[in-house]
């Protein structure tokens, strides 16, 4: 049996991590969360370490192979069946970019789309940034990334 994904998708500080955390303790599915992803692999010092931070920093889409290539990895290293991937699709490129290169082997189940203002959104995402210490928590990258 293929592997099956839910796509959970919205604005910066829609809830799409909170709620995506309380669905895998409801239900047991891996909670993969793009961004953490990113974050992780920008940190890692590799060879797409440099593109991934100059992209999360301007809150610009990373390239979507990159993006799908770490979600693929992300699905193949675990033992579950079932996934919650929060933050993918955000663009018809990255969607393309998931049916060439992982569609195959995975199952979309569908997708839930959380909204919310852009004020409230970017009033959680600066909340956000007191603790979170993530270099994209700014008001300009928020904004980038709402429109």
């Amino acid at each position: 049996m293929p592997k099956q994904v839910l796509f959970v998708f919205g604005g910066p500080g829609a809830g799409k991590s909170t709620q995506c955390q309380r669905l895998e303790q409801t239900l047991g599915w891996k909670h993969l969360c793009v961004g953490d992803l990113l974050r992780n692999e920008k940190a890692s010092g590799t060879v797409q370490a440099q593109l991934i931070a100059q992209c999360i920093d301007k809150g610009i889409l990373v390239p979507s192979g990159t993006t799908v290539d770490l979600l693929k990895k992300a699905i193949e290293k675990s033992t579950h069946t079932h996934f919650l991937i929060d933050g993918f699709p955000r663009s018809l490129q990255n969607l393309h970019a998931w049916e060439q290169q992982i569609s195959h082997n995975v199952h979309v189940l569908g997708c839930l789309h959380f909204e919310c203002s852009d004020d409230a959104m970017l009033s959680r995402v600066l909340a956000r940034a007191a603790t979170s210490g993530r270099s994209d928590d700014t008001t300009e990258t928020c904004r980038n990334r709402i429109t």
